[in-house]
């Protein structure tokens, strides 16, 4: 942009501060007739990866973020051009001491953990990587706006340099930045999405308390302060989420964002209860103890109607995506939440269905003695509880079968010996022993068994899927595409279809149409899901299709990334786009290095498959 046309579109330019990642400028523009800020840009990384990131920006739709309109140069400078947002930041609320009412926190905690989730559910990820005080302004409406992102945005390892501030980064941000600022590796630290979350908790921490954390584990828990003006529940929310162990915070926005929108109505709650307290104190000892009363009755009536509304929304989400992460996640959070704890020993067939849903989500991730241990709790609540017998078979065959397949068959013959007429039971155990041994001829056997005489149709869908498996360690592939139709005779469902779908993609031509077909029946599609179609897509030559799909996927999970981003190289190198796929090539090395040993070996042929794509584009 030359001068003249920059004097044409904008007027009043002055400074009005320095934020993380360059100088700050309020300007008049005139074609959309409102006050924007101008930021210049520090000169990081190359221009046309400074503009890359900006189409990303422009590309951000949220209440709760400024609209970013333009990216331009002007003398040798790079700017960007964004909503100005009329209002003051939370270091101004600091710096004057203005104190903040509990049901103002929660509002404005609850907007921050929607923003957060929004940007951290991007494809690309965002993470803001600048959170703290001065960066959250407070609009005339009296809602938040989420400012100054560092541009390095997508998952750069220099990002955390460009812009942070030490009291309110999360410990491994920290660690990350001074060692690439020594030159020396980062291997083993990680930052995502947990560490914008530790930023929000210690930018509220400073408003509450008035004073800047230290960070790194240093600073006092708010539960632990006394005559903080807000409820044990709030604070222990902020505790959690400033944990200096990024396993020990919630992991994702949208966890922290279920804990506010409870924490909401008890801080409504909590402001009626300090009115009725201090009307009570008058009425004399008699009033004060029926009135406690019935507030403690109330409150059980309250925690009873979460806990019912909590189970409901796992329990459909369970039946229609099956053991998915995001039901165990909530499913733990519900099972670890002191709030319900003592109601939950009262619902017994709550508390052995959440047990149920775990054990299976662990069954599934082959975690076998983690779900023998998990089921076993849940049959031994529902035998205490005097369950229904379906309720207590359905849990000893999750448990025996969880048993049978660590090897454990004495464990396994003992649950089977307290249910001995539940149809098929002890045929699909032995399938399970089989398959543990790897005697995969008798674990056809053994299907074929439990088919002809099981009356439940849960049984009768898993084994079609360890039948499955079966044959295709045999190489009888025919064998094993017959198994996968089987096992939508006795499970329609979304998980069952989803479980289809990655069956025949396993087996790979000619059963790619056959994944199409399955996914396309999925009512609820997931992440997996997008990713199965592309696979099967990519593997049919079908490249432009397949990216359709890879750019449908929002998820932070790391090892789905990694093969989203796979993929995507393999498709930008087969349409001649020699510079995207090696940009999509070196992202899936980055999500690589950071999974564990254990999600490496279930993504067993990844590793062969991003190498190989690498060697290409060398």
């Amino acid at each position: 942009m030359d001068r003249w046309t920059f004097s044409n579109t904008y007027s009043g330019v002055k400074q009005i501060g320095r934020g993380g990642t360059g100088v700050i400028y309020k300007a008049y523009h005139k074609n959309l007739q409102k006050y924007v800020v101008l930021k210049k840009l520090a000169p990081e990384h190359s221009l046309s990866l400074m503009r890359r990131e900006v189409d990303i920006l422009k590309n951000l739709r949220h209440r709760y973020l400024p609209q970013v309109y333009d990216f331009l140069t002007l003398d040798g400078a790079v700017y960007t051009v964004e909503d100005y947002i009329n209002g003051c930041d939370l270091e101004t609320y600091l710096q004057q001491g203005r104190k903040i009412d509990e049901n103002t926190l929660i509002k404005w905690l609850r907007q921050m953990c929607e923003v957060l989730e929004y940007l951290h559910t991007r494809n690309p990820v965002i993470i803001h990587s600048d959170i703290k005080p001065g960066n959250i302004m407070i609009d005339q409406q009296g809602d938040i706006c989420l400012i100054d992102f560092n541009i390095s945005i997508l998952h750069d390892k220099n990002a955390c340099v460009l812009g942070y501030s030490s009291n309110y980064c999360s410990p491994e941000q920290l660690m990350q930045a001074q060692a690439i600022q020594r030159g020396r590796g980062t291997d083993g630290i990680t930052v995502d999405q947990r560490s914008d979350i530790y930023s929000t908790a210690a930018t509220f921490y400073a408003v509450i308390t008035g004073t800047v954390p230290q960070g790194s584990g240093r600073d006092r828990p708010l539960a632990q302060m006394p005559f903080l003006p807000y409820s044990r529940e709030i604070l222990r929310l902020l505790d959690k989420a400033m944990a200096p162990n990024p396993k020990d915070r919630f992991q994702d926005a949208r966890e922290m964002l279920n804990m506010t929108q409870h924490l909401e109505r008890l801080g409504e709650r909590y402001g009626t209860y300090t009115v009725l307290r201090a009307v009570i104190s008058v009425l004399g000892t008699a009033l004060i103890a029926f009135g406690i009363l019935c507030i403690l009755q109330g409150r059980q009536t309250i925690l009873k109607e979460e806990l019912n509304q909590k189970y409901t929304d796992i329990s459909l989400a369970y039946e229609t995506d099956g053991a998915t992460f995001e039901v165990y996640r909530d499913t733990a959070e519900l099972l670890d939440s002191s709030r319900y704890k003592g109601l939950l020993k009262r619902q017994e067939a709550i508390l052995a269905d959440l047990y149920a849903m775990e054990g299976q989500y662990q069954y599934e991730a082959e975690n076998y003695s983690q779900a023998a241990q998990i089921w076993s709790q849940a049959l031994e609540i529902a035998e205490e509880g005097d369950l229904s017998e379906s309720k207590k078979e359905s849990y000893a065959w999750g448990c025996a079968q969880a048993y049978a397949m660590t090897g454990d068959q004495v464990s396994a013959a003992q649950v089977l010996g307290k249910y001995p007429d539940y149809d098929g039971l002890e045929e699909a155990i032995q399938a399970e022993l089989s398959f543990s041994n790897g005697d995969y001829s008798a674990v056809l056997e053994s299907a074929e068994q439990v088919v002809g005489t099981a009356q439940d149709r849960e049984m009768k869908a898993a084994i079609c899927i360890r039948a499955a498996q079966a044959a295709a360690k045999l190489d009888e592939t025919e064998t094993s595409a017959d198994w996968i139709g089987r096992i939508m005779e006795y499970d329609q469902s979304d998980a069952g279809l989803r479980t289809a779908a990655k069956l025949y993609l396993s087996l790979g031509d000619p059963y790619y149409q056959a994944v199409l077909t399955c996914c396309d029946e999925i009512r609820t599609m997931t992440a997996e899901d997008y990713l199965y179609r592309a696979a099967a897509l990519c593997y049919q030559g079908r490249y432009t299709q397949s990216l359709s799909e890879l750019n449908r996927i929002q998820t932070t999970d790391t090892v789905l990334l990694s093969q989203v981003e796979c993929f995507r190289g393999w498709d930008y190198l087969q349409i001649g786009d020699i510079e995207q796929a090696a940009e999509a090539c070196e992202k899936a090395q980055q999500y690589y290095s950071r999974l564990s040993s254990a999600q490496r070996e279930k993504c067993s042929g990844l590793s062969e498959q991003i190498g190989n794509l690498a060697e290409i584009l060398q």
